[in-house]
């Protein structure tokens, strides 16, 4: 495939991943700080350090665990059991700090526990939340991009599945161009259309909205 529309695709969806990332970092220091707040416990500056330390293990553990990959084709509980892998990391290194500095007793051991227990449900929620929105978006056709590819052999259905693996990227393979295939037979199970051999491209893109050729 062509390196800069392949890279154009990748930064699409990166983008979104790493706004996503920040996001869930954003939310389990901020429903600390809510839980503190309900159950009314003083803010001290202790706790504005354990925020900074628990976005920056967030970050680093979300990251670690790949808690942005694609999960198509996979099911909501092996979703989950990552996020809670990532999340136990997160715990883990946080009972480590409290320990070396022995300063758990700055904190709410009831707010700690329930925080603890409760961020994993919050994080997968907020995954489902957003995916379901992100669909919504965009089955109404918004910012839909159209690409074609070039090749309907098995590099060219890698690329398709690769693009339809980040349906937030926005991109929609309208079909393929190809020499060697004469009929739609082969293309059937991927529901994609054979548009034509690959010298008719010039004139596909002449008449249809196109965005990316995948070549």
């Amino acid at each position: 495939m062509s390196p800069v529309l392949s890279w154009n695709l990748r930064e699409r969806s990166s983008l979104i991943y790493r706004i996503l990332h920040i996001l869930d970092c954003s939310l389990v220091c901020g429903f600390l700080w809510v839980l503190v707040t309900c159950y009314r416990v003083p803010w001290s500056p202790y706790y504005t350090r354990l925020e900074l330390i628990i976005f920056a293990a967030s970050f680093l553990s979300f990251q670690s665990f790949q808690l942005y990959r694609s999960w198509r084709s996979w099911n909501f509980y092996r979703e989950f059991f990552v996020i809670v892998k990532a999340w136990g990391t997160v715990i883990g290194i946080l009972l480590c700090y409290f320990f070396l500095f022995k300063i758990s007793e700055a904190y709410s051991r009831v707010v700690f526990i329930a925080w603890s227990i409760t961020t994993p449900f919050l994080i997968f929620v907020s995954h489902l939340v957003v995916r379901k929105l992100l669909r919504y978006y965009r089955s109404q056709g918004r910012n839909i991009r159209h690409s074609v590819i070039v090749g309907a052999g098995e590099l060219g259905q890698r690329m398709m599945q690769q693009v339809e693996e980040i349906p937030w990227a926005g991109i929609e393979v309208v079909g393929f161009f190809d020499d060697k295939i004469s009929t739609q037979e082969k293309l059937d199970q991927l529901n994609k259309p054979l548009l034509g051999e690959i010298s008719r491209i010039e004139d596909y893109l002449r008449t249809h909205d196109i965005d990316y050729v995948y070549i």
